[in-house]
């Protein structure tokens, strides 16, 4: 083949990996109306997507010393928090491994075995022997052409779904991070609500021995003082009910930061918490920073290159091919007349594969009406 025609081959194999069969990505598009009923009618403002922001320990603006340790503790001790963590590892794992599929592969063989051919093996040599030795050493690589763009849409979709599994990381995270600040307060809450139920308990013990003083003297009558045994009795109870309900919250909070409940305690305190300052507009800018939206989106994006993925194994595989080494019966191998090579072009197309048969009856679009999404091909 001259040199022209190695180049004009070259081209067009370039030309041909420009293909992607995925559709073109577009987020998710809502019917939304022009305006925000509640806001007077104020036009809606273009969302800023900041889920990359760091959050840092939001907790310390409650000015705790208690409640930072406890959420220190989540970071290292957390299972769910582990499990999530061992998922966004698993997926960055894969999607290098897919990456990979972008380089060409280079694998090194070398074997040393002892053979027995059969005396009526077809083709046999009068003068081959029965036994022999076939001692190898060599290498393969191989480089997968991407024509239809199967390999990138994997590594795009690798991508995406590594970036959506550290978005639920980072959800995971937040989630444990505010259900442990909402079960120190609720415990806090409640050590206070047991504080006022001693102080109630004392003063209706009191108001009780003077009814009964007073009931001796004939002052008041004797349903006066059932009233006060009862009042007295509720209280009683009330603290009871608080007690439990603070051993559970405290058992939550246990698990949330690794600890066996039977070995974590927190002692009861007179607590005033620390309320930091919310701007006006903080709840509608911390929607543009919540990892769950940013985790969803990724998720399409990682099915939208699927899609390319799929509809390239209607396509043949292309690949280059070298294979290379030396062979000997005996040990006198790196010699070059032992060598062997094999280089040339490999194609791979699927004729039939079992599995996966759907009869052929109209299928139900999600709309009813429209039309399915438009397969169009770039190359």
């Amino acid at each position: 083949m001259s040199l022209g025609k190695t180049l004009l081959a070259g081209g067009a194999l370039l030309a041909l990996s420009a293909c992607n069969l995925a559709p073109d990505y577009q987020p998710p598009h809502l019917d939304l109306p022009p305006a925000f009923k509640e806001a007077g009618g104020a036009p809606w403002q273009p969302a800023q997507p900041a889920d990359q922001v760091a959050r840092g320990p939001w907790w310390t603006a409650f000015n705790d010393p208690v409640l930072n340790g406890l959420e220190d503790r989540i970071e290292a001790a957390n299972p769910t928090l582990a499990v999530a963590l061992a998922r966004y590892d698993e997926s960055r794992a894969d999607a290098a491994a897919v990456s990979a599929g972008l380089l060409p592969r280079v694998d090194g063989t070398a074997s040393l075995t002892n053979n027995r051919q059969s005396k009526d093996r077809p083709l046999r040599g009068a003068g081959q022997r029965d036994v022999y030795g076939s001692n190898t050493v060599g290498a393969s690589a191989s480089y997968e052409i991407d024509l239809w763009g199967k390999v990138r849409n994997q590594v795009a979709a690798g991508r995406a779904t590594a970036q959506a599994s550290a978005a639920d990381l980072a959800s995971v995270r937040l989630g444990l991070q505010a259900e442990l600040a909402s079960d120190y307060f609720a415990l806090r809450g409640l050590d206070e609500r047991a504080h006022i139920l001693a102080d109630t308990v004392t003063a209706y013990e009191k108001q009780l021995s003077l009814t009964q003083t007073m009931f001796q003297g004939n002052i008041v009558a004797g349903m006066d003082v059932s009233r006060a045994e009862t009042q007295l009795d509720s209280a009683r109870s009330q603290v009871s009910q608080v007690a439990s309900q603070r051993a559970q919250m405290e058992h939550a909070i246990a698990a949330l930061v690794g600890a066996a409940p039977a070995q974590f305690s927190l002692a009861p305190v007179r607590w005033t918490p620390a309320l930091p300052a919310v701007p006006t507009g903080l709840p509608s800018t911390l929607l543009q920073r919540r990892p769950d939206v940013a985790a969803a989106e990724r998720d399409v994006l990682a099915a939208n290159a699927g899609i390319g993925v799929a509809r390239a194994a209607y396509y043949p595989d292309l690949s280059l091919q070298a294979v290379g080494g030396f062979q000997d019966t005996g040990f006198n191998l790196l010699k070059l007349p032992m060598a062997f090579w094999s280089v040339g072009p490999g194609i791979t197309l699927p004729l039939f594969e079992g599995g996966g048969w759907m009869p052929a009856w109209p299928r139900r679009w999600p709309s009813m009406t429209k039309p399915p999404p438009s397969t169009a091909r770039r190359c």
